[in-house]
């Protein structure tokens, strides 16, 4: 799977998300300081059947603890269907966490403005 980095210097994946059998392609910022699988904005989420399952209360950056909603949806990363676990977020921005590439291989070229997963 390849990706880019945008003119912020934010690597840049491309995120498949399903809902009711239907597939939508979003991009994502690969965050490196997030730990988790996948946030995503809430005004995405609530057009979508995804199970919602509780809370979860994070540290921001900033110190500053947050606390959103979390569900179990169906997304596809690298051409594969991934059931996980999907953070829901305020911003406009979908994030992929640390924890989606735990069984790959992240190459982030700054330089060439190239990006690069694969397999581990």
């Amino acid at each position: 799977m390849k990706g880019y980095i945008n003119s912020n210097f934010e690597p840049v994946i491309k995120i498949g998300i399903i809902n009711d059998g239907k597939l939508f392609k979003f991009d994502a910022i690969i965050d490196t300081g997030f730990n988790g699988f996948i946030s995503i904005p809430h005004k995405i989420i609530e057009n979508t059947s995804w199970q919602f399952i509780g809370y979860e209360a994070y540290e921001l950056a900033s110190g500053e603890i947050i606390k959103d909603k979390v569900y179990l949806g169906d997304i596809i990363l690298a051409g594969k269907r991934k059931y996980t676990y999907i953070l829901s977020n305020k911003t406009d921005d979908i994030l992929a966490g640390t924890k989606l590439f735990a069984d790959k291989v992240l190459s982030i070229n700054f330089k060439t403005k190239k990006l690069e997963i694969i397999e581990a």
